[in-house]
């Protein structure tokens, strides 16, 4: 593909929607963290960065495989950024943690949970499943038919749409319904629970630095693991082998090592599954429909001559 087909091709509706997502969760957070400058900060560093995301994806998408992944997976990396500002919400000292209406059928289950060590194999092992998150995600990406940068309706960049879908909509509830999670609560679970290798590190490393202090309901990681899962069974079933037992170690980690409630896990893949639905009846019927009537203007001949210069370039 040359530079100027590059410049003049279609966005994927990612990068609409991480624009627009990005302008509407700043001002929640903002509402939300009772401080109006911050909201309008927000505003302007996430406008700043999906511009500049609308401008720069296209072009990647256009390039080399590698580059093709980088185009398709950064969308990813702007959610992130959206997943860390709600701490601006979620820190204050006026919020109300709902983990009591959530939560409630399980926390006598929870609080009768002991304190005594337990397998430090078993902990590793799901510990693994939980840092196997991210590299899971991405190796769907590449393993995926057709590879990444292929259009609106190629797998990869359907897989891209609906993880972050999945996480805005995970988002969202996290602000509306503020939920500690089991590990702040029951603080004596997690060192009973972790294994002593690497991957318990890593673990914790993570929840140190990159993750939020609350915003447990739902589960982000289930709800992005439940859309891959999907994918895999859909476009690629042998990579659905090495796909499940990996999300299976992920969800049961999510509740072994405290991290959440299992209503969260459970809502977690309820909001995976449906934004799996919702991206394949907005965007795939409408590309859908462009597919078709860009093969109708290919198809019938123009009656006078120039007629096709000023409609629609054919596919």
């Amino acid at each position: 593909m040359t530079p100027a087909d590059a410049s003049t091709r279609p966005r994927d509706p990612l990068d609409d929607f991480s624009l627009g997502f990005g302008f509407a969760f700043a001002l929640l957070v903002g509402i939300a963290s009772g401080r109006a400058a911050t909201g309008l900060e927000l505003v302007l560093l996430n406008l700043g960065v999906s511009l500049t995301a609308l401008v720069v994806l296209p072009r990647l998408r256009a390039g080399p495989p590698p580059v093709r992944l980088m185009g398709v997976a950064l969308p990813l990396l702007v959610f992130y950024l959206y997943y860390l500002e709600a701490r601006l919400a979620l820190g204050g000292p006026a919020v109300v943690w709902r983990d009591a209406v959530v939560a409630r059928a399980e926390l006598p289950w929870w609080r009768a949970m002991s304190a005594r060590p337990q397998p430090a194999l078993l902990g590793e092992v799901l510990a693994f499943g939980y840092v196997a998150y991210v590299p899971m995600l991405l190796g769907v990406m590449v393993a995926l038919p057709g590879g990444p940068g292929r259009g609106a309706l190629a797998p990869a960049e359907s897989v891209a749409r609906r993880i972050c879908l999945a996480w805005a909509l995970c988002f969202v509830v996290f602000i509306l319904v503020p939920v500690l999670g089991p590990r702040f609560l029951f603080p004596w679970l997690q060192p009973a629970r972790f294994g002593t290798g690497p991957f318990s590190y890593l673990a914790h490393l993570n929840q140190a630095y990159g993750m939020l202090y609350g915003g447990s309901f739902p589960s982000a990681h289930v709800a992005a693991t439940a859309v891959t899962v999907w994918s895999a069974w859909r476009w690629r079933r042998a990579l659905l082998w090495a796909v499940l037992p990996v999300s299976i170690a992920l969800a049961v980690s999510c509740v072994y090592l405290a991290y959440h409630y299992v209503v969260d896990v459970a809502v977690g893949v309820l909001f995976g599954a449906a934004a799996v639905m919702v991206d394949y009846v907005i965007v795939g019927r409408r590309a859908r429909h462009t597919s078709r009537g860009r093969r109708s203007l290919v198809a019938e001949p123009a009656s006078e001559p120039g007629q096709l210069e000023h409609g629609s370039p054919p596919a």
